[in-house]
Order: C-alpha cells, then structure tokens, then sequence
C-alpha cells in the first residue's frame, strides 16, 4: 500500500532520461539558431541573398499502427530572423509574424539512408513559389532520446520557377519542431 508521501511526490527522472536544458531536460518551449548556423546564398525576386539561420525540425513516420515502414521527414527552415520559440518558427516559416521571407525544406529518407544525397521541395514562407533542388546530408543524429543534430548542403538550381540556393548548415535540432506519426 501507498503512503500519501509517496503518491504525491513528484516523479523521479529515469536514471537515463533525456538530457538537453539546464535542469538537464530536453526544452520543448524554446529554440536557438545563432547567426552562422547556416550560410545560404539565393537568387529570386522573393528571397533575401544571404541567410545565417537554420531552425530543424522533422517528423518520425511509419511504423506503430501505420503499417508503413518507419521514414523520417527532415523539415528545415532557413531565415535571418532569431525565433525564440517552436511557435514563432511555425509562424513565420507559414508566412507570418517575420520580417523577412525565408526558405522551407522538406526532405524524406528512411532510416539508415540518412547520409548523402536526397532530392528536396523548397518554397518560400510566403508560399509565392516552390522548387526542386538537392540537400546532402553529411552528418545526422536523430533528436529521439538527446536533442539530436544535422548537418550538410543544400542546392536548387530551377528556371521555373527561377531560383538559384546553394549553400550549408550544421545545427542541432529544435525539440519542440519534432513530432512522430504513428
């Protein structure tokens, strides 16, 4: 039987919990993509020439109830602007609340094909085109049990519409941009 101490005593962390914020817990409330988390030039009318932050996020598919075979959908956002919050990402790379346009990018792989070469969708945030290129992955932790990070290049060269990004990006990913389908 239970003393009344120990049912209303707050649960202990497992031994090897996650790991990630100051009290040592993964932080789902806030993001952090310093200047030279990426290094982007493009080309469009839409698009601003230069930008030098990367939020990561992506979504765990397949497996579970699904039937499907387990996949991951690698969703980065490239901006200048700093976005403190899951929220503020989600909004500004939907084309609102930001004061420049960025750049998002949805790249599928299943696991252990992470590394190397994938084909990409890219649009802007205000949703005015969309094109093909290529993103390389050349480092990649899935953010399952630590916060996971990815690293690699990304290149679009499209006549239509005409868009040219060519560039590369190394940051951890920001744990609240992740979910799972199953």
């Amino acid at each position: 039987m239970s003393t009344p101490a120990q049912v209303d005593a707050p649960p202990s962390p497992a031994i090897d919990a996650p790991r990630g914020g100051p009290d040592g817990q993964l932080d789902y409330d806030h993001c952090d993509s310093p200047a030279g988390t990426a290094v982007l030039t493009a080309a469009h009318q839409d698009l601003q020439p230069q930008y030098a932050r990367m939020y990561a996020g992506g979504l765990f598919t397949g497996g579970g109830d699904s039937g499907g075979p387990p996949g991951f959908e690698l969703r980065p956002y490239f901006t200048n602007d700093s976005l403190p919050t899951p929220a503020a990402v989600i909004n500004c790379s939907g084309g609102s609340d930001c004061a420049t346009v960025g750049i998002v990018v949805a790249v599928d792989f299943d696991p252990g094909n992470e590394l190397g070469v994938h084909p990409a969708q890219l649009r802007d945030s205000a949703s005015t085109w969309q094109a093909t290129g290529t993103v390389t992955l050349t480092d990649f932790v899935y953010p399952e049990q630590a916060v996971g990070h990815v690293a690699g290049s990304i290149h679009v060269d499209s006549t239509t519409p005409l868009v040219t990004i060519d560039g590369t990006f190394d940051h951890a990913f920001c744990v609240g941009l992740v979910a799972a389908v199953l």
